[in-house]
């Protein structure tokens, strides 16, 4: 198969993908009305407050249509915590180690209470991008659980010329229930 091939044939399967993850037994117009359900106002307030936006900025926050649609699915991230688990570790200066997790309630801030007690800053880049391909396909509406779930540290191992490895597996998990 050519690469013009693999591109095309590609891209039918990723749309197949997305279309079979959609609620195909309500119409287009039922779909576009339930993903912009507005959130409550008491909400709406709430989160302009947590932002620090003047009601002029919330006003042009809210006209942008992403940020419309990720606020009709808000309440739903407040259900999971994106967890980063430690799979493998050699020769880590930091000495991370096999079972160490991160916690990312709601997708949000490092959840430092509840989370290995330190974290190298060469161990965040694949967080960082783990974590936004996976709240890309929970705005979507696609299962959050991405395809290539794991990463790993910049550096490149002992047998590579550096000093060590870590690498980590990303997964949703439902979020404790707080009081």
């Amino acid at each position: 198969m050519n690469r013009r091939s693999f591109i095309k044939t590609a891209s039918v399967l990723s749309a197949a993908g997305a279309i079979s993850a959609t609620n195909v037994a309500n119409s287009p117009a039922e779909n576009a009305k339930s993903a912009q359900a507005p959130p409550d106002l008491a909400a709406l307030k709430q989160f302009q407050k947590i932002l620090g936006y003047s009601d002029d900025q919330f006003k042009n926050f809210l006209q942008e249509p992403r940020n419309q649609k990720i606020l009709s699915r808000i309440g739903d991230i407040t259900k999971i915590n994106i967890v980063f688990e430690v799979v493998k570790s050699e020769g880590c200066v930091v000495g991370h180690r096999v079972g160490e997790k991160f916690i990312f309630p709601r997708g949000g801030a490092l959840d430092m209470r509840n989370s290995a007690d330190r974290l190298c800053p060469f161990l965040m880049p694949p967080m960082t991008r783990l974590n936004w391909i996976i709240q890309e396909r929970f705005w979507e509406g696609l299962d959050p659980n991405p395809l290539f779930y794991a990463g790993h540290c910049d550096d490149v191992g002992s047998d590579c010329g550096g000093w060590g490895r870590v690498v980590i597996e990303a997964r949703i998990e439902k979020a404790k229930a707080t009081s």
